[in-house]
This record gives C-alpha cells, sequence and structure tokens, in this order.
C-alpha cells in the first residue's frame, strides 16, 4: 500500500455532485456509517457522472467497468450527517479515465477516493477507445488537472515533438562512428580473399560498399545542416543579447542627439 495519501479535491474544483442519505441499516455497531457504504457512495456518484457526461455520446450497449479503486477514510461519518460526494476527472488514457472524488461532510472532507473506469464496447466486451467526443466533454470538466500536468505551452505539444525528434535523431546519427566502421570493412573486404581475388574486387561487393558510403554522406550533411541552423539561432540570440546593454539609455541618448541637432544646445 502506498504511504501517499490521496489529497481531498477542494470544493471549488468539483465539476459533479451527488447527495447521499444515511439509512439506520448503513449504521454499524458504533453507529458509525460502515466504510463499505462509503465506497458504495463513491460509486453512486462516480457513475452518476459518468452517465451524465459520458452516457449521451456512448454507443447502445457500451459501458464503463471499474478498474480500480483506492480509497482513504479521513473522519467519522454519523446518522444525521448530509453526505456529498464531489466528483471530477483526472485523467485519461486510451480507454480509461480516472477519476478524483471526496466526500463531503458540509465544508469537511470525510474520506477521499481515486478509480479508474474503462470502457467497454457491448458487442465485443473489450475496452474501447474513448472518442474526441467524450474526451473534449471531460478536458472540460477537468481544468485544475489539465494545469497541474500540463508542461509547457497548451497546443504546441507538436512542435516540441518535432524540435525534439530533430536533435534526438542528430545524436543517434552517430557519423563518426559509422564512418569510422566503414573504414573498418572496407579495410576487411580489401584483405580478404575470395577464390583468387580479394573481396573488394567484387562488383557487388564494391557497389554495396559506394552506396553505404554514399548514404552515409547524406546522413552527415543532413546533420551538419541542423547543427549549423543551430549554430546560426545561437548566434542571433547571443548577439540579440547585446542590445539589452543599451535599453536603459536609448531614451537619453536619442534626446541628446535631437537637443544638439534641432536646438544646437
Amino acid at each position: 500500500m502506498s504511504d501517499i495519501r490521496l489529497t481531498p479535491l477542494p470544493r471549488a474544483e468539483a465539476t459533479w455532485w451527488h447527495a447521499e442519505t444515511i439509512r439506520h441499516v448503513d449504521l454499524d455497531s458504533n453507529n458509525h456509517v460502515n466504510n463499505t457504504v462509503i465506497c458504495t457512495w463513491f460509486g453512486d456518484g462516480r457513475y452518476s457522472f459518468v452517465r451524465a457526461v459520458l452516457g449521451p455520446l456512448m454507443e447502445a450497449g457500451d459501458y464503463p467497468v471499474l478498474v480500480s479503486m483506492r480509497v482513504d477514510f479521513l473522519a467519522e461519518v454519523m446518522f444525521g450527517d448530509h453526505p456529498e460526494v464531489a466528483t471530477s476527472p483526472a485523467s485519461m488514457g486510451r480507454s480509461s479515465v480516472t477519476t478524483d472524488q471526496t466526500l463531503y461532510l458540509g465544508d469537511r472532507p470525510a474520506a477521499v477516493c481515486r478509480s479508474a473506469m474503462a470502457l467497454l464496447g457491448g458487442t465485443t466486451r473489450r475496452a474501447k477507445p474513448l472518442t474526441n467526443p467524450m474526451r473534449e466533454a471531460l478536458a472540460s470538466l477537468m481544468p485544475h488537472a489539465l494545469a497541474t500536468a500540463l508542461i509547457g505551452e497548451l497546443d504546441k505539444g507538436w512542435d516540441y515533438a518535432k524540435f525534439l525528434l530533430t536533435h534526438e535523431r542528430t545524436n543517434n546519427a552517430q557519423v563518426h562512428r559509422s564512418r569510422r566502421e566503414l573504414e573498418r570493412l572496407a579495410d576487411l573486404a580489401n584483405n580478404l580473399a575470395d577464390s583468387a581475388d580479394v573481396i573488394a574486387a567484387r562488383p557487388d561487393i564494391r557497389l554495396r560498399l559506394e552506396e553505404t558510403a554514399a548514404d552515409l554522406a547524406a546522413v552527415e550533411m543532413t546533420v551538419l545542416r541542423v547543427l549549423a541552423e543551430e549554430a546560426r539561432a545561437w548566434a542571433e540570440r547571443h548577439l540579440f543579447r547585446r542590445v539589452v546593454t543599451i535599453y536603459a539609455g536609448a531614451n537619453e541618448v536619442q534626446r541628446t542627439i535631437m537637443a544638439r541637432t534641432a536646438l544646437g544646445m
């Protein structure tokens, strides 16, 4: 079991509320609401949320199933309390949604729950990917989750991916190592004999070596082009930083020039 306790969902961030009524049958021998009943309340809140938000977007026969659930109990719940379950989506997977829930007694949290549900197809009974309308509906209800999980700027993911991919491929090319291995291969071909002739003398072997050398040269040129673009961008940034050194005095310089030219001062 994890030592990290779940954090109550702030009332202001809850996007769905479900009220419960305590019955005498819900009480245990200590006059507390039984913990299993609280788990049922979380299920009621969770499925009422899913029915309202995803229900209209699901195909006939599709249904959500509980995949995992964790509950931390924080305070007693007694007969006469007025429990409310706050629910908000926390994250999405390919075919699943994770929800954060808190059982509130007024302004006091009594229990917290984190659970994951998967969408199953009614005919296949297998996990089914969430549709784009489902994702849009869920995303619109979890601004706090998006804000805490966001890295960089919103809608800039593809730009970041292209930038990182360029550097990844540049680094992984290892042109110098490939060139060294190709030279070793050529030396072996020149020193190993096949019948009376060395292997390098065979037209097919010579062609393969030349094609590989040409491919390697093309990769090298691509890497050098990328590095040159990066160097130029670095140089531009470095030169632009020099402008900062005169920002503070630019107005004074211009006023001095105008005063000398127009007023003879």
